[in-house]
């Protein structure tokens, strides 16, 4: 697959993870249990923050993109999938995260 499909199919998937990864921090249930673990909350927010400059270096065209592009996939699906367990834990409607679409 192409460096660009790639790129393109990851910002989709960022976008759809960021929009679960706020409804899942907005239950209660989860907002407890990240006051108690503030760990978490930290590698979230770092996880946001390598998002943000994914998509900072894509619109800039950066030249390194291909050298990180993997991590970050393997990264972002990893989150998509406790999305995924977090979802059906905290009985919230079924899960559709982009490299899960059933």
């Amino acid at each position: 697959m192409s460096i660009e499909v790639r790129i393109q199919k990851l910002l989709i998937q960022i976008e759809t993870e960021s929009f679960r990864l706020c409804r899942v921090e907005s239950h209660p249930a989860l907002k407890l249990w990240l006051c108690k673990e503030p760990r978490l909350s930290e590698g979230l927010a770092s996880m946001r923050k390598f998002w943000r400059i994914f998509c900072d270096d894509v619109s800039h065209n950066d030249p390194l993109i291909p050298y990180y592009i993997e991590q970050l996939e393997r990264a972002t699906t990893d989150l998509a999938q406790s999305l995924d367990l977090m979802y059906r834990a905290l009985g919230l409607d079924e899960p559709k995260s982009a490299s899960n679409p059933n």
